[in-house]
Order: C-alpha cells, then sequence, then structure tokens
C-alpha cells in the first residue's frame, strides 16, 4: 500500500546505490542512501513522490532542504530539480558556501551576483585583522590587497605598519577622512629607528589613495637626520593621490620619484619645523617626474613644501597650484637640479602660492638652474608671501628662456624680493620689497629680451634696478625706495647700468630725504629715457651723455646779419641771440641745459650758399659760434639754429 486509509503516504522499502530514482513514479516515500548518482545530494535523503493529477516530488537531505521537481505527463519524464534553499552553512569560509550562496542584484537591470563578489568589490582592512597580528596591520592590509585591489581603510585612527606595504597595479587605499590612518611605529629614540616607510610601490600603474591619513612617526624626540620617507612611489604611472594628509615623517613625506602622469589634490602635511635637523623634510616632493600636477597644498613642513627636482632625467609638464602654509627652514615651492646632475626643466607653472600669514619662508618660489641645466617654459603667476631669502628667484647657471611672471607681491627679509638672472625672453610685473638695508625690489641682472613692469615701494636700495641687460622695456612704479642707501649718496626708485637697446617710462618718485635718486642710468648710446617719464628724488634724474636722448627740441632761433653791428631776429624760442662780432655770435638759454652733451644743428647762409659754421664754447647756458668762408668770419643773411634737450 502507498498510502493509508487516510490518504497519508507510506514508507517504501530503501534504495539501492544504484537505483534510478527518476524512474520512480509510485507515491510514497523512498529512503535513498549514500552514492546514488541519480539523487540531488551525494549523502543520501528522502525521496517523496506525491499522488495527484499533476505528480510533484520533493527531496531532503542534511545537505539540502528541500528540492522539487515535477511530472511532465506528455513526456513521462520527471523534471529537473529545484533547490530553493540549502541547509549550507551560510556562515561557512569554505569556498563556494557561506555568502558565495547568497544572491545579490542591485535592480531588475543589473546581473545577479553572489553576495561574496559584491563585497569584495572593497574590502575592509578590519576583515583580515587577527587577534595574534596584535597591534600590527601588516598582514591584514597584504592579505586584504591578495583578494581584492580595492581596500577600505575604517576611520578608527591609528593603524600601525610594522613593515612596509607595496602596492600592486590598480590598487585602490580609500579611507573615510582624516581618522583613517596608516602609521609607522612612533620614534622613541632620538636616531628615529622605529620609523618606516610605509607605503613604497615600485613600477606600477593606475594606483590611487584616498582618503586617507599617513603618519611616519617622527616628532620632536627625533634629534638626528633619518632619511626615512613616509609614502614613495618609484617609476610608477598614472597615480592619483586626493584628500590625503601625510605627517610627521623623517624625510619627504609624499614622495614621487622618475613617474609619469601624477595627480595630487587636496593634499595636507604637518611636520615637524625644528631647524636642528638637516633638511629633505619636504611636504611632497616630485624628483624626475613627467606630466605631473598638484593642487590644493595646505602644508607645514620642516624643509621645501613643494621640491621639483631633477636626477637622472628632466622633469617636463609640471602645474603646481594653491599652495599654503609655510616652512621651518625651506621654500613654498621650488625646480632645480639634485646635486651636480644637469637635467633640463621644461613647461613648469607655479600658481597661487601664499605664506601663511606672519611666517617665512627661505624663498616663496625659486625656480632655479644651479649646475647649468637648460631651464624653459616658466609662469609664475599669483605669488603672495615673505621670504627670509629673496621672494621669487628665477635664476640660471646658464640662461634660462622664456619666463613669465605676473600678479606677484612679495617680500625678503634679508635678499631682493625678485632676483631675476641670466633669462632669455622674460615678461613679468608685480610688486617686491626688500627690506634688508641694501637690496632692491626687483633686482634683474643679465637678462635679454623682456618687458617688465616693477612695482616698488620702501625698499633700502633700489625699487628696480637693471644691471648689464639689453634689449627691454621697463616701466616702473616704483615709490619711497633708497632709504638705506641714502646716507651713502646712492640708492633710490631706478637704477640702469650696464645696459643697452632700451627704452624706460613710468613713475620713479620718491621723498628727497629718502630717495637719493629718482631715476639713475648710466651713459649709452642705445638706451631711452622716455619724455614722459616721472622722477623725483634728492636728485629726480642724473644726467648721462647720451646722444640718444637728446631727441626734442628745446630752443631755436632764426635770424641774420646784412649791416655790420647789427643783427635782424626772426623769431626765437627759449632763447636770444647776441651779437659778438660781425660773423660771431652767441645764444643765451632761456633755461640751462642739464649737461653740454646737448646737440646744437646750425645752418647758415649768404644768397643760398652755405657757410662754414665753427663753435667757439658750448656752455649749459649759452653756445657760441662763428659762420665763415674760407676767408674767415662773414656776415650770414640767414641763419638758423636748434637745440636738442638732454632728457
Amino acid at each position: 500500500m502507498s498510502e493509508n486509509n487516510y490518504g497519508a503516504l507510506m514508507m517504501k522499502t530503501a534504495l539501492s546505490a544504484s537505483d534510478d530514482i527518476d524512474n520512480l513514479i509510485s507515491p510514497g516515500m523512498y529512503p535513498v542512501p549514500p552514492g546514488n548518482m541519480s539523487s540531488p545530494s551525494s549523502i543520501g535523503g528522502l525521496l517523496t513522490i506525491f499522488p495527484g493529477s499533476v505528480k510533484c516530488r520533493t527531496f531532503t537531505s542534511d545537505s539540502v532542504i528541500i528540492s522539487v521537481s515535477t511530472f511532465d505527463s506528455d513526456l513521462s519524464v520527471w523534471g529537473e530539480w529545484n533547490t530553493p534553499v540549502s541547509r549550507a552553512n551560510l556562515g561557512s569560509s569554505e569556498d563556494g558556501q557561506g555568502s558565495w550562496m547568497v544572491a545579490y542584484i542591485a535592480n531588475e537591470s543589473a546581473v545577479s551576483r553572489s553576495v561574496t563578489a559584491r563585497l569584495r568589490d572593497y574590502v575592509s582592512l578590519h576583515d583580515y585583522w587577527y587577534p595574534s597580528d596584535g597591534d600590527d596591520y601588516f598582514p591584514a592590509l597584504n592579505k586584504a590587497l591578495s583578494v581584492s585591489a580595492n581596500v577600505l581603510i575604517p576611520p578608527t585612527g591609528k593603524h600601525y605598519l610594522k613593515s612596509t606595504v607595496s602596492l600592486i597595479s590598480g590598487a585602490r587605499l580609500i579611507g573615510l577622512g582624516p581618522n583613517s590612518i596608516l602609521s609607522s611605529p612612533e620614534a622613541v629614540s632620538s636616531n628615529g629607528a622605529e620609523m618606516i616607510t610605509v607605503l613604497r610601490t615600485t613600477g606600477a600603474s593606475d594606483i590611487l589613495l584616498q582618503g586617507l591619513t599617513i603618519e611616519g612617526g617622527c616628532s620632536e624626540i627625533v634629534s638626528t637626520k633619518r632619511a626615512v620617507r613616509g609614502v614613495r612611489f618609484i617609476e610608477c604611472q598614472d597615480v592619483r593621490v586626493i584628500d590625503c594628509e601625510v605627517n610627521n615623517t623623517g624625510d619627504w613625506a609624499l614622495s614621487f620619484e622618475k613617474n609619469d602622469r601624477v595627480s595630487v589634490s587636496r593634499y595636507k602635511h604637518r611636520g615637524t619645523v625644528v631647524t636642528n635637523l638637516n633638511g629633505g623634510r619636504d611636504g611632497l616632493h616630485f624628483l624626475d617626474c613627467v606630466d605631473f600636477s598638484a593642487t590644493d597644498l595646505d602644508i607645514v613642513s620642516g624643509d621645501d613644501m613643494v621640491g621639483c627636482t631633477s636626477e637622472t632625467r628632466d622633469q617636463r609638464n609640471a602645474s603646481i597650484k594653491g599652495v599654503r602654509g609655510y616652512s621651518g627652514i625651506g621654500s613654498c615651492v621650488i625646480f632645480n637640479e639634485e646635486g651636480t646632475t644637469t637635467n633640463s626643466t621644461v613647461n613648469v607653472m607655479v600658481e597661487d602660492v601664499r605664506v601663511t600669514n606672519g611666517q617665512t619662508v627661505r624663498n616663496v618660489v625659486r625656480v632655479q638652474s644651479i649646475n647649468g641645466a637648460n631651464v624653459t617654459g616658466v609662469i609664475i603667476r599669483g605669488i603672495r608671501g615673505t621670504g627670509r631669502n629673496h621672494g621669487i628667484q628665477v635664476t640660471s647657471a646658464a640662461t634660462m628662456t622664456n619666463v613669465d611672471i605676473s600678479d606677484v607681491n612679495v617680500t625678503s627679509v634679508n635678499q631682493h624680493g625678485v632676483y631675476l638672472n641670466r633669462i632669455n625672453n622674460l615678461s613679468a610685473s608685480g610688486r617686491a620689497t626688500a627690506q634688508n638695508s641694501s637690496f632692491d625690489g626687483w633686482n634683474i641682472t643679465s637678462c635679454n629680451y623682456f618687458d617688465v613692469q616693477p612695482a616698488a615701494l620702501s625698499s633700502p636700495g633700489w625699487g628696480v634696478q637693471v644691471l648689464n641687460s639689453a634689449n627691454f622695456t621697463l616701466n616702473g612704479n616704483c615709490y619711497n625706495n633708497g632709504s638705506g642707501l641714502f646716507a651713502a649718496a646712492n640708492g633710490g626708485n631706478g637704477r640702469i647700468n650696464g645696459c643697452s637697446n632700451y627704452n624706460a617710462t613710468g613713475v620713479y618718485v620718491g621723498g628727497s630725504t629718502t630717495s637719493y635718486y629718482g631715476l639713475f642710468n648710466d651713459e649709452t648710446p642705445t638706451g631711452r629715457v622716455d619724455p614722459s617719464t616721472v622722477c623725483a628724488g634728492y636728485i629726480a634724474r642724473n644726467r648721462p651723455r647720451n646722444l640718444n636722448a637728446l631727441r626734442d627740441a628745446y630752443a631755436a632761433c632764426s635770424f641774420g646779419q646784412t649791416v655790420s653791428g647789427s643783427i635782424s631776429s626772426q623769431g626765437a624760442i627759449n632763447c636770444s641771440v647776441e651779437l659778438i662780432s660781425d660773423g660771431r655770435y652767441k645764444v643765451n638759454f632761456s633755461a640751462p641745459f642739464e649737461s653740454t652733451f646737448y646737440r646744437p644743428e646750425i645752418v647758415a647762409q649768404i644768397m643760398n650758399q652755405d657757410l662754414i659754421v665753427r663753435p667757439i664754447t658750448k656752455d649749459v647756458n649759452y653756445f657760441t659760434f662763428e659762420v665763415r668762408n674760407s676767408s674767415g668770419p662773414v656776415m650770414a643773411n640767414f641763419i638758423l639754429c636748434e637745440f636738442k634737450k638732454a632728457i
């Protein structure tokens, strides 16, 4: 009997391992032994076939909660088993068990994945920590990176790493703000022996650090230099660092060494600013990098805030923007060579740099060819702050080319506000001030082919001083400069010395007890000071003997002599004519020339025939001459005199 009088299913004889359960259609309950190849479960179970117009069957076992199959009467075969629920342990860590057996579907358009696959999009550092690891998260981070390239650092404070972690291509370390911290062991000895590099990656690509804080473990306890960098990327490509901090390191905090295509944004660094340690504690450093940028940087560093240097290859295509903070012994932003190397610096921009109010740095910006390396394509703009050395220094041991400086307002404590040396093709404008007793707001030396618009107020030396340069225009706005040199009968608002092929204009004005000179320029036949130039000081302008300065008519007269003992005046401007003797005349100037280096132009004729004009005396107040032919002085019925003034 398969069922009793009440319709209950009856237990059948147990099947053997060789029985095919798909051949059974009679209602009843059939025990299925382990090893039955037709069973849904290899460990055996209970097969139940239910009566009715539509036959169905179920299978249950220790591994399968229930499987269901329906009989197809048309084909006279059982359908496939449907196993909606499993007896597997969903907490199992075995491969294929646990969360591997739970489906995840983001929405109706998404592909179904297991929960495990979904969770491994990002894994948490905490998921891989074992109690035996103690306070060392190095094993956990390595395990996490072996499972997924995307690792979350929870915002629960410091996670100490007692060994350096290496990242792989495609890695993403993601934090959730300043409290997501990976930290070196903290220094407890004066030599900082406990400190390590937290992350060191070589030859990888496509890496992202975001929302993390890296602590280097350095503090005032460390009294001797320990060159341990915080985070290092060596010969990597396509690296991005976003919203991260790297703090308290013994050497460069965040270091990119021979990298291509690097982007750093919204970066913060806090380091020890004590000055008893050697240099190298840069907040951010790019060495031998190409195609790199850094924006929105908040840095307080022991050495340079942002250092960009070349050692084994050129550094090219750089953009450093939005730098805030100060340095203990270094500068805000620098570009130069490392050591004695001569690799080039090409196409670099430094923009929007501001020193914290009340603080100073070595240089606010320095771009330098120390060893004569090629430097070209430099843009510096939007710079504010005070430097202990020069405010802005752009100098070369050879010749730098294509430099553009604008919208700057800098101060130097000890040297020049802006110092430019050996540059060809330069454009510069902005404000600069020096505070040292003999230094200049702007000092431009050995430059060629440039246009500068310097502004300076109250610098002790000169407002602007241009030395040994050529082929330029100068349009200055310099006021009350020169107080530091006044007692030595020197200093003032503008000075041009040893230069050629220039045109100067602008305003160079100071008080008569502050600026010894308004404008001082030396003698040169190819330099010109525009007539519109405004000058004032104890001496408004020196008056060099400058042929090219004698341009505009200052005095002129026309007269003749046809009768012995008298002359006939036809007109005079800023002068009068006096007869000395027949054929000899004196032109008295209404106002004296500044020097005797003015140029007279005199034409004398008798009956339309030119006569000889011979100067006799050239004085700042008058000019005497004679008109003669081969026999001696003669009267001329027409004499035209013009005199050019010194500007």
